[in-house]
């Protein structure tokens, strides 16, 4: 269980090298897995603190069929995670790209 952990945790360590604010997706998947919760736990602080965020859903149109669909899927997935653990729905605005060659998230917040 342990080297497990410590797996997940180096996976989360490595996207938050690259960008921590982009939470990265299967291309065919609208599901938040383990690696994008870690992250998004991480960001929870700065989160909860800021006055707005916008999740900006990817899914790239040119690999996924009904690509806005997954893109939106994916920012309410996002959104609704952080609901759930204590983020202002008030303060979360939802938008989405279908244009870029990314499968994620997006999160802009000030």
């Amino acid at each position: 269980m342990a080297a497990e952990r410590a797996a997940l945790e180096k996976k989360i360590d490595a996207n938050m090298a690259i960008d921590s604010n982009f939470i990265p997706f299967d291309k065919m998947s609208p599901k938040l897995d383990p690696v994008g919760q870690g992250q998004l736990l991480r960001l929870l602080p700065q989160l909860k603190a800021s006055k707005a965020i916008a999740i900006r859903g990817h899914c790239y149109r040119g690999d996924v069929g009904n690509a806005k669909a997954a893109a939106q899927a994916r920012a309410i997935e996002v959104k609704d995670f952080l609901v759930g653990t204590g983020v202002l729905e008030s303060k979360i605005s939802i938008r989405f790209d279908t244009e870029r060659k990314t499968h994620g998230v997006q999160l802009i917040f000030k």
